[in-house]
């Protein structure tokens, strides 16, 4: 089948760690023998922008690469800047790459589309799909039902055209399902389906010179993006509880974001800051690394649709902590192959830390069942096997489908 993938949230050379997701999606079809192109908008950014400018890091990605066998395109878009007007952000995107996508539709002949996130992409997705009569679906991820859809009444009536002139609409969790039905979100239970997301697995992480690293301390790992909803201060007043009892704990914390800088900052507020090693933003490759070196990964987090770095802990057999009533709640079954806790509780989540610091050689047989849990489950090969059914589905239909 020849695809195309419509991801704003595609690696770039300006942000490498950004979406892997997808790209790991979009190289198993490629392994699979299928003809992948993405297009991945980026901010234009008109002249005179300064170069310590954020927005000026977007020069550096190119127009065009191949990688991995997958065809990548980033046109240029005019992007209104802290996400203002949001629902406009679609049809922005669609305008900067008509031009593009008219080339695209002469050199390929697309079987399917497929948008990752109803707005923008998905409204982009729908827009080709009725220009040039090639049926699209669309995979709902968190942040599109947690946080757009209560941003305006805009995009919420963009997210819900979206899912209702789709011809598939994947879900990356129950729980994310759960919530599209209390908002009163369209679910067309005929072609609406929980598919979570894979795993990416390297079969020997090289150990990484990690500082400050003791082979008598429990190293704890927490990776994600530095943003409230995370619970990483939680997991920094947890450690603040836990440093006279337990001084050996010692937390490495992979990310960037807003709230770096605050996080941070507690850390000296609470006395803890030699307890911390924040690393910043790293490599994929480098954070399955760390996981596989330390003890226990740590992430209560809040608003989770799902979180493909929790089954990436579990599959490396990191002790896995997440949140009680999050999507990822659908996978750990606390004290069998991983543990859950309140969101927003650092006292719980400290008293799950002891115990774990405690017990941790018996828990190997829970670090087992972790792993085994989530392989083959959940690879990017059942991943891409179960979107291939709807792809063909679509695409057997589509003559039907623009009757």
């Amino acid at each position: 089948m020849t695809i195309l993938i419509h991801s704003h949230m595609f690696p770039s050379a300006f942000n490498p760690v950004n979406g892997t997701f997808v790209y790991y999606a979009a190289r198993q079809l490629v392994e699979q023998g299928h003809t992948v192109v993405v297009i991945s908008p980026i901010p234009y950014v008109p002249a005179g922008v300064p170069r310590k400018s954020a927005w000026y890091k977007y020069k550096s990605v190119p127009a065009y690469v191949e990688q991995d066998g997958i065809h990548v395109y980033y046109p240029r878009f005019l992007s209104i800047p802290k996400n203002m007007l949001y629902w406009l952000r679609g049809d922005l995107m669609y305008l900067g790459a008509r031009r593009l996508i008219k080339h695209l539709f002469k050199k390929y002949n697309f079987d399917i589309i497929h948008a990752h996130v109803p707005l923008p992409d998905g409204v982009v997705a729908m827009k080709i799909s009725s220009r040039y009569d090639v049926p699209f679906g669309v995979t709902v991820h968190g942040s599109n039902i947690y946080v757009r859809a209560d941003a305006s009444f805009r995009n919420y009536q963009k997210i819900e055209k979206v899912l209702r002139n789709a011809g598939f609409v994947g879900v990356v969790s129950q729980k994310l399902l759960d919530i599209m039905k209390r908002k009163n979100l369209p679910v067309d239970q005929s072609k609406t389906k929980v598919i979570y997301n894979g795993v990416n697995v390297l079969p020997s992480p090289p150990p990484v010179d990690l500082p400050n690293y003791e082979p008598d301390n429990f190293h704890l790992v927490t990776i994600a993006h530095a943003i409230k909803r995370k619970g990483i201060y939680e997991v920094l007043g947890a450690l603040s509880l836990l440093k006279a009892k337990l001084p050996e704990l010692h937390l490495y914390y992979i990310g960037d974001g807003p709230e770096l800088a605050s996080l941070k900052r507690y850390a000296r507020e609470k006395e803890i800051e030699n307890r911390v090693t924040f690393l910043g933003r790293k490599s994929n490759e480098f954070c399955l690394s760390v996981l596989n070196q330390c003890d226990a990964f740590v992430l209560p987090s809040w608003d989770e649709a799902f979180g493909v770095v929790y089954i990436e802990a579990m599959y490396y057999s990191c002790v896995t902590v997440g949140s009680l009533d999050e999507g990822i709640a659908e996978i750990i079954k606390h004290g069998e192959n991983g543990f859950l806790v309140p969101a927003k509780d650092p006292t719980a989540l400290a008293n799950c830390i002891d115990s774990i610091v405690a017990n941790i050689e018996d828990l190997r047989a829970l670090r087992e069942t972790a792993r085994e849990t989530v392989w083959p489950e959940f690879s990017w090969e059942m991943n891409a096997n179960r979107y291939l059914e709807w792809y063909r589905k679509l695409a057997d239909s589509s003559e039907e489908l623009f009757r």
